[in-house]
């Protein structure tokens, strides 16, 4: 598996209060304040291997939702190390905000 990250910048974040400490990590689809990380995404090459992946996770013990299809990519989402959410997606477009 070849996966790639990237960062994606919403200016409403500068809107939240940042306090240290706390993060959103309660709803991965809402805004996290400035200096918090939301959700960390992974980039597959492909939805037979997002699937593949949703595989190996719940073979692990591991609750993983089934695929959600965004418009812009597709994704599976899951609890890592003290419940930070994380996600697997694929788009057969680049997904980026305009960087």
């Amino acid at each position: 598996m070849k996966a790639q990250s990237f960062f994606l910048h919403n200016a409403d974040i500068s809107k939240i209060e940042s306090k240290l400490g706390f993060t959103h990590l309660q709803n991965a689809g809402s805004n996290s304040a400035a200096r918090t990380m939301q959700h960390l995404v992974l980039k597959v090459e492909s939805s037979n291997e997002l699937l593949a992946m949703l595989d190996r996770l719940r073979s692990k013990g591991v609750p993983a939702l089934e695929p959600i299809e965004h418009g812009m990519c597709r994704s599976i989402y899951f609890a890592g190390l003290e419940n930070m959410t994380l996600e697997f997606s694929h788009s057969p477009d680049p997904m980026d905000n305009g960087l």
